[in-house]
């Protein structure tokens, strides 16, 4: 290998590493009031349901007897609701997400009645006399309106204030430089999850470690967490878990539903 090649992949690597290092800041959204004197973590998952990728993040939770709200798309919950009903029987909860995932805060008052409401009907179908007390608009897309129709509902708005940008990995591990793509039962806590780069264009794609190493350098008593078990994403959240959890265990915390969601 000529020495040009061999400093090519050194400096790619070097870049790579670099990359993993600097960990994104965590988006904010204005969320409603957690007491942070509490040693809770308040996990959640978007998007769903999206069949096996939901039920791997289920399992992971059920294994580590944690609990969670999931904010489940009206449309994909009519065709799944057993999905909702094993999470029901987990003891966690499930909230609204709207029919079809669209910006409401852009949408006419009509247009906001009827996502929320055909959302919470879906999900009522599929769990009957299920009280949905809390919501969360797709994209954190949200106005007064929005707010005003949705406790006409019965629910309470709940964003976040820990977002690691899951939605931006496509679920994968690299792996000496190659994308690997994540077994459907690599969420398996004993499963080791390496990542490591030496192509720097690869680095928007970190993978479940680097997942799990975004959300626990900015994790405190009181985080609002937003991954997804959806839209793609899921079996990349449900590899993270396990080191997510043992870290929350490791410090004394506890995970928990936020108390709109109650």
């Amino acid at each position: 290998m000529s020495s040009r090649r061999v400093l090519g992949l050194l400096a790619a690597g070097a870049i790579a590493a670099a990359s993993l290092l600097a960990i994104p800041r965590a988006h904010a959204a204005n969320t409603a009031m957690v007491d942070v004197r509490t040693k809770v973590v308040y996990l959640t998952f978007d998007d769903g349901p999206d069949g096996a990728s939901t039920w791997a993040v289920l399992n992971v939770l059920n294994r580590y007897k944690a609990h969670a709200v999931f904010f489940e798309v009206g449309k994909f919950v009519s065709k799944q609701g057993s999905i909702l009903r094993a999470i029901n029987a987990s003891g966690d909860r499930i909230g609204d997400h709207s029919w079809s995932h669209l910006h409401m805060a852009n949408l006419s008052r009509p247009q906001v009645m009827r996502e929320l409401t055909l959302a919470r009907t879906a999900i009522d179908t599929a769990l009957p006399g299920y009280r949905v007390s809390c919501f969360r608009p797709p994209y954190a897309s949200t106005n007064d309106t929005v707010k005003e129709i949705a406790g006409q509902l019965g629910m309470k708005q709940l964003l976040w204030n820990l977002n690691p940008v899951d939605w931006a990995s496509p679920g994968a591990t690299i792996v000496d430089g190659r994308i690997v793509p994540l077994r459907e039962d690599a969420y398996d806590p004993v499963t080791p999850h390496l990542l490591w780069n030496l192509n720097p264009l690869d680095q928007s794609s970190p993978g479940a470690s680097a997942l799990a190493t975004r959300v626990i350098a900015h994790l405190r008593p009181g985080s609002v967490v937003l991954m997804h078990d959806g839209g793609g994403h899921g079996f990349q959240a449900a590899a993270a878990l396990p080191a997510i959890l043992r870290y929350i265990a490791a410090q004394g915390w506890t995970t928990g539903i936020e108390p709109e969601c109650r």
